[in-house]
């Protein structure tokens, strides 16, 4: 049964910056900073973090998380070149320590167990390579000693008087030599079993600690609510209304900030709700964001599943063009999320909605935002690829017919990025949409989207070609000659730089086309014509352009 934690001071203590501790950490901290040579502001967009959150850190007003200390470090030794000596490392540590240990002694025992079972699987590791190493020398010892024996075997079994002599002086010193050898060989394997008992202490030692990290995780976790410094809903709520109407709205937002990194789920549901009736959309979708940027995977996942319920019970009339709290957090974890994470985001939430009668729009979320450009297409690629070809909810975004297309430009990108990790199915279907999505567009006499720009800007040429081979193959020629249709057309919103960017994209898929063997195909579907009459002066261009082409 574990013991109470013992209770950590309140947060307004470390808000005053009257904790000297802290103080002291947050003045290392800033020395630090400087040598980035860079505004908190700055630095607090590259981190994805609040910048109230980080002039608190480096003022001595909040503790830093370990996090922020070991990305500051990181963005130290980028910036220097070189590597923080090990003496101020062990110091910020030090001083972090001692500031945890002041405002949180729960979370301070709590890091203190972690350190120490860091160093015990150290002490493991150090002593599996003394067992291996010991055991290597032992091997050869003995196949030494086996040497000597045979030696001395071969030289006693010569009985020639003038041998004799020489027998006995050899005898004494090889005799000599295997007393040594027989000697290390006993050392060795007292050693052996010394290290061998050390190892499975040690090794006992990392069970237990592991054991008791995980129960303070847990008794830390079920004390959520009562995170240190917090503030009953009810009261935080009566606070931010008065910290707003006395036109405090930095402090009213580091309020805001401190709910979003520590709450529980029900609570940020509940203020997200609350900040909603009061019509405050931009506080409310920047809360849901520093969710999205701060909390972990597993409580940004719970939080959208909540969110998604409450907004299926209320069926709210969404305003025009004013994102939602869930379209914030969907679009701040997809920002920075790591390829891994965003898996496991949409997993959850592809459970959550296999538990309903009727597909969950959750279940649609990060494929979409990526297919829509969110990330880059090696970040979209390595998540589809980790998703596995056959997703249901990639190819049913794919697939699916909306107001707003998905990025014709990612589309492109993604096939070759695909096709190199071997899921080759996706990105034949990359391309069948394609086709499908450029004979749509123009059909129904819609602009074609910059698809030629955007997918430039992410591939290259051996990409390019890539692509059209792969779209070559799959498509038809009527589709394919719509998909070039699509990629020639002009915008009279280009600077000049996007015409050329997009001119020079456009005459390396007709490179590619050539090199695919099917420009005959093509030029036959654009001497049939049928095209929309909106739109007959692109097949003409294309045909032109085919015609022209000299490799």
């Amino acid at each position: 049964m574990s013991t109470a934690l013992p209770s950590p001071r309140g947060s307004s203590e470390v808000e005053r910056g009257d904790v000297a501790e802290v103080v002291a950490l947050g003045n290392a901290l800033t020395e630090l900073f400087n040598a980035l040579e860079m505004s908190q502001s700055a630095y607090a967009v590259r981190i994805h973090r609040d910048k109230s959150t980080v002039s608190r850190f480096l003022r001595g007003k909040k503790v830093a998380s370990q996090d922020f200390v070991d990305r500051l470090v990181r963005e130290v030794e980028r910036r220097r070149g070189t590597s923080v000596k090990p003496e101020a490392r062990r110091r910020l540590d030090q001083l972090r320590l001692a500031a945890v240990k002041v405002t949180d002694p729960a979370a301070y025992e709590l890091e203190v167990l972690r350190a120490e079972m860091e160093r015990s699987h150290r002490e493991v590791d150090r002593l599996a390579r003394q067992q291996e190493a010991l055991h290597l020398l032992l091997e050869r010892r003995e196949a030494e000693f086996r040497a000597v024996q045979g030696e001395l075997a071969q030289v006693q079994q010569d009985w020639r008087e003038e041998v004799a002599l020489r027998v006995r002086r050899e005898d004494g010193f090889v005799g000599g030599e295997r007393a040594s050898l027989a000697e290390e060989v006993a050392r060795l394997r007292a050693d052996l079993a010394e290290a061998t008992a050390l190892r499975a202490r040690a090794e006992q030692r990392c069970e237990d600690l592991e054991q008791r990290v995980r129960e303070m995780e847990e008794e830390l976790a079920a004390r959520e609510i009562d995170a240190p410094g917090a503030l009953p809903l009810p009261v935080l709520q009566e606070r931010l209304k008065a910290l707003w109407e006395e036109g405090k709205s930095q402090e009213a937002g580091r309020e805001l900030t401190e709910a979003a990194q520590g709450r529980s789920v029900g609570e940020l549901v509940e203020l997200v709700s609350w900040l909603d009736l009061r019509g405050d959309l931009v506080r409310r979708n920047r809360l849901a964001e520093e969710v999205a940027h701060t909390r972990t995977v597993e409580v940004v996942a719970a939080f959208g599943t909540a969110l998604m319920e409450v907004r299926t019970r209320r069926n709210p009339r969404r305003r025009r063009g004013t994102p939602s709290a869930l379209d914030c957090l969907v679009d701040g974890a997809c920002a920075v999320m790591s390829p891994a994470d965003l898996v496991t985001l949409h997993r959850h939430w592809e459970r959550a909605g296999q538990s309903q009668s009727r597909r969950s729009p959750l279940q649609d979320e990060v494929p979409q935002r990526l297919l829509n450009g969110a990330r880059p297409a090696d970040v979209a690629a390595e998540v589809f690829d980790l998703l596995g070809p056959g997703d249901e909810s990639v190819l049913h975004v794919m697939h699916r017919d909306r107001a707003a297309p998905l990025s014709g430009g990612m589309l492109i990108a993604l096939v070759p990025r695909l096709i190199e990790r071997g899921n080759t199915e996706l990105a034949r279907t990359c391309c069948r949409v394609l086709g499908t999505r450029s004979k749509r567009l123009l059909e129904g006499w819609r602009a074609i989207p910059a698809w030629g720009e955007l997918a430039l800007a992410e591939t290259d040429e051996s990409q390019i070609r890539a692509f059209v081979l792969m779209a070559a193959d799959q498509l038809s020629a009527e589709l394919l000659a719509y998909l070039f249709i699509a990629l020639v057309e002009p915008r009279i919103e280009y600077s000049r730089k996007q015409q050329e960017d997009a001119e020079r994209f456009f005459q390396l898929c007709v490179a590619a086309l050539y090199a695919s063997g099917r420009i005959s195909d093509v030029l036959a579907v654009l001497d049939e014509g049928g095209f929309p009459e909106t739109k007959d002066k692109l097949p003409a261009k294309l045909r032109e352009a085919l015609l022209t082409y000299r490799p």
